[in-house]
């Protein structure tokens, strides 16, 4: 099934998109109805913007149905649009280089003590942990990040938020979002593209993981 973007206006000035935006469960549900997601179909999504003005980009295989979303988020469904995301991906090489945008859930795994011997995800504070673990990222996804004279990776940070949450079965989810933007050179196409479909990151189902691009030169928007 093809890979679809969809771009979704969102108007703050409603009190019911408010509400529905005040919770990353409750957006995970109605995207989750709208695109059929689930273990074989991943979808990512985020949320972008300021104010009363914000985006929601979902990536999905298929296109979302647009009606459910609209009457969701209080949308004006032909306000919605959805491409093909396939020309894009069938598009890179290595070497090509792109501004990004990725909003994610910097975390390291520790094995708790005790029986379960399971491992616990920590959250990751301070911009020098935070940028260590992007790059990490950017060599397991087929990318580098572009760096200063200094040597130092020209990425800005914003956007930290704080989640925390109990799941169906009790337990408590805590998720420290934060929002990267740089530049970025593909190293590795195939591992890149996975990146771009399969997302980076945990907390995939709550708004984190989707890295979207754009030309290093020109408008904003994303592609």
């Amino acid at each position: 099934m093809s890979i679809t973007l969809t771009r979704v206006p969102l108007d703050l000035t409603r009190s019911g998109t408010r509400r529905k935006l005040a919770s990353e469960q409750v957006m995970h549900a109605v995207i989750a109805a709208a695109t059929d997601a689930g273990v074989e179909r991943r979808v990512l999504w985020r949320i972008d913007g300021e104010a009363a003005q914000r985006t929601l980009y979902v990536v999905s295989p298929g296109v979302p149905d647009t009606s459910r979303l609209s009457q969701e988020l209080l949308v004006n469904e032909d306000a919605i649009e959805s491409r093909a995301y396939q020309p894009l991906l069938d598009s890179l090489s290595s070497g090509q280089e792109f501004r990004f945008r990725l909003r994610a859930n910097p975390i390291i795994n520790k094995y708790r003590e005790g029986r379960d011997q399971r491992s616990a995800r920590i959250p990751l504070v301070g911009l020098e942990a935070q940028l260590g673990w992007l790059e990490r990222q950017a060599e397991r996804h087929g990318f580098q990040l572009a760096r200063s004279r200094m040597g130092q990776p020209e990425v800005l940070l914003h956007g930290q938020e704080n989640m925390q949450f109990s799941k169906q079965n009790g337990r408590l989810v805590t998720i420290r979002a934060v929002v990267f933007e740089g530049i970025l050179k593909v190293t590795d196409a195939e591992l890149f593209r996975s990146a771009l479909v399969s997302g980076i990151g945990p907390a995939k189902a709550y708004g984190c993981g989707l890295l979207t691009l754009a030309p290093v030169s020109g408008l904003n928007n994303d592609v």
